[in-house]
């Protein structure tokens, strides 16, 4: 059967991409060549034959028409409503996420009217009045997921991850003045799944370990809220984050169950066959309609529907035709990480996972006949290195960092994972139960609790492992090149009906293009920088991450626990799993308050903090063996690095060629410069500055509270020092 949905899901896919990414008029033009085309097959109909091509390029323009409908009727309108306020009656449609200090809220609304104010431009009108906004709110309005509200909320730029709002239909975003009036619940048909997920969360925490209960959520109802940080962090570095979304991979293991189960209790094909639609529909509703499970779903409707009408799906068909619908709902989803990567993991495991496999199955047979374990061991390792191909793009571009350990990490796994996900689906329908029925769910609870703690135990030991991941570099894009060549080489060897000698010469071709990839890669990462200073993030608190050689150091904390979330983060994307030094410079709340988590998630770390501050207390409560306090000045020397700080000051690190100096207090900035060992430093600033600069300075950054950044953007100005000031993304120099 000709892959023609298959082909129409990739040249949407790019269309989308060219929608998010490309000016406007890209759009356009490719919508006049598809016309064009389409035109000139339709008058050549009987001299031009391709099937399928005329449906295809009718498809691909109709998306792009949606595209640039979705561009001119929302997004450059919503763009238009920035630094307005506004009145605005919408639902909360996602469960709030709250932090120490705010929360943040998703809104679909029904009615937004922009406010005039004095002094201030007149607000536009055609503005649109359905629209997904982000709002985020520090007056506490203790709202709910359908939750219809009045508000009041002024637009700002706090989307700047532009291109992943779009792609999640956010098309604003700002933050909540005031709750004006709560107008009741606002329920759709689906909210009973919402509730039935909460009621299902209830029991499993009733009734197992609050970790273990946390991964059976996570893998089975799609809430990763309760993961302990430690443990996903060590997922992502191990790459088996996908073992945590629900996705195909769960989804598969669970159609699988219900066929047999159904197939036991002889229940006819037609029925099995709605009751799984049922079960399918069921759960992407309770796991809250994410990209991941919706493409997985739609791909098992397909098949399902298959069954019903007596035939069987082209499987990469059935991916093409969830691209398209899931595109077709949003026209810019190419955006959407979780999309991509569920996508591409899933052409990995169709298209290269079986070139994998007869490769590696051919250079066994060469040495010993496989028998049934090798063959699955061969399967399991080909499964995962397909996937890890396949989504190297993504994880280059967006993700920052490769898991070079993921593939032996899922070989390990990989069973326990599918066995986890069967027992879980068991133990929760067990639990479930009325009382006097729970005890027969024993037995599917401890299974799932041993099989957690493998997991845990394995993830840990794999993610500890040197060069278990490493950082990914844009570079890395011409190795994944070379190496995707290859492929087409193998399948004309595979396929080829010529003489051996041609067959052979294209394997060997093949086999010099994995070897110039390999080696390009670690030239890559040879000539890469060794140094690397990372500034998250951290709202009006400030941490720099520092990462050389040797060790790890964290200047500052943040200003709150959640903080370290962040913080962690970068952590894997520098491909490091613990912080080495712990440097406080100033025992205030901007830049201790973080400490504590810091400390229990990297209990080894050497700390080291001032006698005074109003978080001094804090510390020495928490202080163990690690732990050093200094009056003034202290200093020490790690590897090639040398870090000087001075007490609500600031601090001085001087690598092998390059010196930062870190600005954290009142006190002289210029007595920090008389200790730095080399001419022009980098200067982050993180508190007001209220005197003038007498050094140059290479890099000048600003971080921490708005009031401050203000004040210091004054002081720079008048001395004509560039600067950059944080934004929400983080900042990174490397040397």
């Amino acid at each position: 059967m000709a892959r023609v949905l298959f082909y129409t899901g990739a040249s949407i896919l790019a269309i989308s991409a060219t929608l998010l990414y490309l000016p406007t008029y890209f759009s356009f033009i490719i919508a006049l060549i598809v016309f064009v085309i389409l035109i000139l097959l339709i008058i050549l109909r009987k001299k031009i034959v391709v099937n399928g091509l005329k449906t295809l390029l009718l498809i691909l323009l109709i998306f792009t028409l949606l595209g640039l409908h979705t561009y001119s009727a929302k997004i450059k309108p919503a763009e238009k409503m920035i630094g307005f306020n506004a009145e605005i009656i919408g639902t909360v449609c996602e469960y709030p996420t709250h932090y120490d200090t705010y929360s943040v809220y998703f809104l679909k609304t029904e009615q937004i009217t922009l406010i005039s104010e004095e002094g201030k431009p007149s607000p536009p009108t055609n503005i649109p009045q359905k629209l997904k906004i982000r709002l985020s709110d520090i007056n506490e309005i203790g709202a709910n997921v359908f939750d219809k509200l009045r508000l009041t909320v002024q637009f700002n730029d706090l989307d700047i991850y532009r291109n992943s709002s779009l792609a999640d239909k956010v098309y604003a975003g700002g933050y909540i003045i005031s709750l004006d009036e709560s107008l009741g619940k606002n329920r759709p048909f689906y909210a009973i799944f919402y509730d039935l997920r909460e009621w299902l969360n209830d029991r499993l925490f009733d009734n197992m370990y609050f970790d273990d209960a946390a991964v059976v959520s996570a893998i089975l109802l799609g809430d990763r809220s309760n993961l302990n940080p430690e443990f996903e962090s060590d997922a992502k570095t191990a790459g088996i984050t996908h073992m945590l979304v629900v996705s195909g991979m769960h989804l598969g293991i669970i159609y699988g169950l219900l066929i047999k189960i159904f197939s036991a209790l002889k229940i006819g094909r037609i029925k099995t066959n709605l009751l799984i639609l049922g079960a399918i529909f069921s759960m992407t509703a309770i796991c809250g309609f994410t990209p991941s499970i919706l493409r997985a779903a739609l791909t098992y409707v397909i098949i399902i529907i298959g069954n019903l009408i007596f035939k069987k799906p082209d499987s990469l068909n059935s991916l093409g035709a969830a691209t398209v619908i899931l595109l077709f709902f949003n026209p810019l989803g190419f955006g959407n990480i979780s999309l991509l990567l569920s996508l591409l993991s899933t052409f990995g495991l169709l298209f290269i996972c079986p070139i994998l496999v007869d490769t590696f199955t051919s250079l066994v047979s060469k040495i010993i006949k496989p028998g049934k374990f090798a063959k699955g061991i061969i399967f399991s390792l080909s499964q995962s290195l397909s996937a890890t191909i396949a989504t190297m793009p993504v994880c280059i571009i967006y993700l920052g960092y490769i898991s070079l350990i993921a593939p032996v990490t899922n070989l390990l796994t990989g069973y326990a994972a599918s066995l986890l996900t069967s027992f879980s689906f068991i133990g929760v329908a067990l639990i479930s139960l009325p009382s006097i029925l729970k005890a027969s769910a024993t037995l599917p609870l401890f299974v799932i609790y041993t099989l957690v703690r493998y997991i845990v135990k394995i993830t840990a030991i794999c993610a500890d492992i040197d060069f278990a991941s490493i950082p990914a570099r844009k570079e890395y894009l011409i190795s994944f090149a070379i190496l995707i060549i290859s492929i087409p080489l193998l399948i004309l060897a595979k396929k080829s009906n010529k003489k051996a000698t041609v067959r052979i010469s294209l394997k060997l071709c093949a086999s010099a293009m994995v070897l110039l990839s390999v080696s390009s890669a670690v030239f890559f990462y040879d000539i890469s920088p060794k140094t690397q200073i990372t500034i998250p993030n951290v709202g009006k608190g400030a941490s720099i991450l520092i990462k050389t050689e040797t060790d790890v150091f964290a200047i500052g904390a943040g200003d709150s626990l959640t903080d370290y979330n962040k913080i962690e983060n970068f952590m894997v994307k520098m491909c490091k799993q613990d912080i080495d030094h712990i440097i406080i410079p100033t025992a205030n709340k901007t830049f201790a308050a973080g400490t504590p988590e810091m400390v229990f998630q990297n209990p080894e770390a050497n700390v080291i903090y001032p006698k005074t501050g109003d978080y001094t207390e804090k510390l020495d409560y928490i202080s163990n063996q690690n732990f050093k306090s200094f009056d003034y000045k202290i200093s020490f020397t790690s590897g090639n690095t040398e870090i000087i700080t001075i007490a609500d000051i600031g601090t001085i690190v001087n690598f092998i060629d390059h010196t930062m100096v870190i600005y954290t207090g009142t006190g002289d900035i210029n007595t920090l410069f008389s200790h730095c060992k080399y001419e022009n430093p980098i200067l982050i600033c993180a508190n007001n500055l209220i005197q003038n600069i007498e050094h140059t300075v290479s890099h000048c950054v600003i971080i921490g509270s708005d009031e401050a950044k203000t004040a210091i953007e004054e002081a720079l100005k008048t001395q004509n020092i560039n600067y950059i000031t944080l934004g929400t993304k983080a900042y990174t120099i490397e040397f």
